[in-house]
């Protein structure tokens, strides 16, 4: 391409070789009636797919040169994926989306609009409503609650990494310096002028998704531990609390020892041999160290992946002229 795109779409890739042929016959049209033909890219980028999705893009760019792409050493994940194609924009307006249709085109191109326009620097998709189980939606809906009533700045409700930013939005996403990256956090994060489009998210068409429940656990720790405080804050008031209980049971018992005439509802500690007293205590304070020694090591991994300094993800090749 022979100068700087308008837009550059971003689609992360990892085993969509069934799914990407139908994506290009579907956004290349969107795209060439909005452009001119050499006023836009997209970026595939391989995230270490193990069947034909590399040859798959080879075939499209030898079709048409605005569409390239950059295959990762291995398989690194969505978030790595996603942020390797940003890096590797020009346009002077970017966009985001899955491979697998469920982020129609249709609805990317009124984000990218919406963002021309000069009045919002993001717009973002929010899902009105997702063609999923019952089990899935409720983890989704609750997972966006939570980070709503503990996130330490505003949370966008229901929305994905379905978007479309100006390259100044995109610079600052880009400057942030933390490895281990989620992306619509940060993107609520920087601020700037924002607006969410509702649309209606349809069923996967081809192939099945990537996110299982394992992985859409280990996003939404990345969400809560890298937006919140405030699971530290209840590590620490579940150990001061129980650690107050403790000296509160402890003062009773001396008190009910010394004093065989003092009890609490009628409680003697001399009435039995104490093996309940005792067991309930210590299940408390045990409970308490665990749920504490389990928040903080969440915010250790986090740590543990900063220190290291590793690179979001290695570039095996780059698919392009």
């Amino acid at each position: 391409m022979g100068s700087q795109p308008i837009l550059s779409v971003v689609v992360p890739c990892f085993n969509e070789e069934k799914s990407l042929p139908l994506l290009v016959r579907t956004l290349e049209p969107i795209l060439n009636s909005e452009f001119n033909q050499l006023d836009w890219e997209i970026i595939l980028v391989n995230d270490g797919s193990h069947d034909g999705t590399e040859a798959c893009i080879e075939a499209f760019h030898q079709l048409c040169p605005n569409i390239w792409g950059v295959s990762l050493t291995r398989n690194f994940g969505h978030q790595p994926a996603l942020y390797t194609g940003l890096t590797h924009s020009k346009g002077e307006f970017i966009a985001c989306m899955d491979a697998d249709l469920q982020d129609p085109p249709e609805v990317l191109l009124d984000l990218v609009r919406t963002v021309r326009s000069g009045q919002y620097d993001v717009a973002y998709g929010v899902r009105a409503s997702r063609d999923a189980g019952p089990l899935i939606k409720a983890c989704y809906r609750s997972f966006y609650r939570l980070m709503g009533a503990i996130s330490e700045h505003p949370w966008q409700m229901d929305a994905g990494d379905f978007c479309a930013m100006n390259r100044r939005a995109l610079d600052m996403l880009l400057s942030l310096p933390e490895r281990d990256k989620f992306l619509r956090g940060l993107r609520s994060w920087v601020g700037l002028r924002q607006i969410g489009v509702s649309y209606a998210r349809p069923q996967r068409r081809l192939g099945r998704s990537k996110y299982n429940y394992s992985r859409l656990y280990r996003l939404a720790m990345k969400g809560v531990v890298g937006f919140s405080t405030v699971p530290l804050r209840i590590a620490s008031f579940l150990s001061l609390g129980m650690g107050l209980v403790c000296v509160l049971g402890a003062a009773f018992l001396i008190l009910n020892r010394l004093f065989p005439a003092f009890t609490l509802f009628g409680y003697s500690i001399g009435a039995s041999q104490g093996i309940a007293t005792l067991a309930v205590l210590i299940l408390l304070m045990a409970s308490a160290v665990l749920a504490s020694l389990g928040i903080i090591g969440e915010y250790l991994a986090v740590v543990l992946v900063e220190v290291k300094q590793r690179p979001v993800s290695l570039i095996s090749r780059i698919i392009h002229q």
